[in-house]
Parts: structure tokens; sequence; C-alpha cells
């Protein structure tokens, strides 16, 4: 039977004297370390309330305060129990389960992207393993909680939000997709999914692409911005033949925003790396069409 321990440490940083979280009667499994605590208040803070489908995601703006702490659970049970444990607590605490979703459920990647997360030297999630809960507390309207759960080869992990403060009137909104230029300047790079590639072929299909229009737009607008194309293909195949296949998607989607888009040639350069670093499971042929993929990587002003 796994060990548990109360929750009370969720406000605690070093000191057991400190105030602790009105939920310090949910437990947490015995091995665990706090890996982060962060406290932010006056701010309007965004939680998903459904998956993302048709590039958005329907969310709640909550106006207030969020208590965040992260949580590394060493010798953990797997990720799916983690997520049980905390479910049936909550429920038991007079919380009312508003959104419970996994991984490619939730809307995989594009829903893991949008959500406010602690460092990732804090919080390792893994994009094919991962949970994600949001509760408010009956009789409390001013109450939520959302819980990230994920899981290393080693260790689990669970990032818990607390929130304190009036939701906005109307506030069921949709979250629209960053913009290519700001894509890149949150994360460094814009990843093209919407490429039509079949398994095996370096040839981009006869369709309209609004992800390179918009980049190429971004490239023409900015003349001294450069950019890294990585190919990715799925693991159907052999290392030698994959990482040549993602080499060639890459310069596939280089010679279309050259000769369709007029983007000068030395603002692009192309690379690939074969099925090393997939979105998501190659067991199903929905993830196998989500692995083959190429992103544009900004690079640095020389």
């Amino acid at each position: 039977m796994t060990c548990l321990r109360p929750i009370a440490v969720v406000l605690i940083v070093l000191s057991t004297t400190q105030q602790v979280s009105a939920l310090q009667d949910i437990a947490l499994p015995f091995e665990s370390e706090e890996t982060y605590q962060e406290m932010r208040d006056g701010l309007s803070h965004v939680i998903p309330i459904a998956p993302f489908k048709n590039d958005s995601l329907p969310s709640l703006w909550v106006n207030g305060k969020n208590e965040r702490t992260v949580f590394k659970i060493n010798d953990a049970a797997p990720s799916f129990e983690i997520a049980r444990v905390f479910r049936d607590q909550l429920r038991e605490q007079e919380y009312s389960e508003l959104f419970y979703c996994h991984d490619q459920v939730c809307g995989g990647f594009d829903f893991y992207y949008q959500l406010d997360r602690a460092p990732a030297s804090a919080l390792y999630v893994d994009l094919r393993n991962f949970h994600f809960v949001v509760a408010e507390k009956r009789g409390d309207p001013e109450r939520y909680i959302s819980l990230l759960i994920s899981r290393s080869e080693t260790a689990g992990f669970v990032q818990i939000d607390i929130f304190s403060g009036v939701s906005e009137p109307n506030s069921i909104t949709t979250l629209k997709p960053l913009g290519i230029k700001e894509q890149f300047a949150k994360w460094g790079r814009v990843l093209l999914d919407k490429l039509d590639f079949e398994s095996g072929s370096p040839d981009l299909g006869e369709n309209n692409y609004p992800q390179l229009q918009a980049l190429a737009d971004f490239l023409n607008s900015n003349p001294n911005a450069r950019i890294l194309l990585v190919g990715h293909t799925d693991s159907m195949g052999s290392h030698e033949a994959n990482l040549e296949l993602s080499k060639e998607r890459a310069k596939s989607v280089a010679k279309h925003l050259i000769e369709i888009h007029q983007v000068n040639p030395k603002q692009i350069s192309s690379e690939g790396i074969g099925f090393f670093a997939p979105r998501t499971t190659n067991n199903t042929l929905e993830g196998r069409q989500l692995n083959r993929r190429v992103e544009a990587v900004l690079l640095a002003d020389e």
C-alpha cells in the first residue's frame, strides 16, 4: 500500500510554523519532496476546462490569488494512479470536478503548451503520459484547484495550483493559439504540425498551408530573422532512412517558403533528426501522424 502524508506542506518552504494550505487534509504519496513554490496575487489566472480542439482551448478566468507548489514523488505509482488518489480525495473534501483529461484526450502537445507551468527544472512532464484535473470547492465559488500530474522513469511529479478569487462574468472563453511572432518570443520555435506528409514521403501534399503563409509573412516582415527548419519522422523504418527522410522534409518546407512565398533563402537553413524527438506515441496511426512534422527554430542574431 502506498504510504501517504498530509499535504500540509503545500505552503511550507523551510519552516513548519508557516501557514499551510486549506487543503491540508489532502494526502501526498509519502516519499515526496517539494521542488518549487510560488505565490501570485492580483492577476487574472487562466484555467483550462476542456480539451484543446479546433485551434482553441475553452478556459475559465479567475481574478485573485494563486498558490503553486510542485512535488517530486520518489518511486511513485503510475501517473494514472496518482491522479486517481487525488481525484478521490478532492471528492471526499467536497470538491466538484469541473474537468479531467489525460495526454492525447486533453489535446496532447497543443494543450500542454497552453498551460501555465512551473519551470522545467522543477516539473517534469511526459507529453505521452500526463493527467490534468480542475475542481471547484462546493459552497465556495471563489476556490478552485488544478493538478498537473506526470512522471519520469524514476519519479512522479505533481503541480498543485490553488486559486482563490472571483471568476469573471461570462468568463468561459476560448484561447486562440499564439501568432508566429508570439510563439518565437515565448518558446523560440514554431511547431508546423498542419503539414501533409505521407508516411515515408518527403513531399508536401498539394494543399494550402496557412502556417507556412504566416511563417513567410513573419520572415518577409523581419528580413534580419533567421530560422532553422528541423524535420521529424514517425518510427516506421530504420534510423538511417528516417534521418534522411527528416532532412528531406525540412528541405521541402524550405523550398516551399522560398519558391511559393518568396522568402529570402539566406533566412532559412534546414536539418533533420529522424524519430528521436516524438511528440507522442508511435504505436497509433494518430500518434505517427502527429510525429511527422517540421519545427521552425528562431536563430540568435549574429
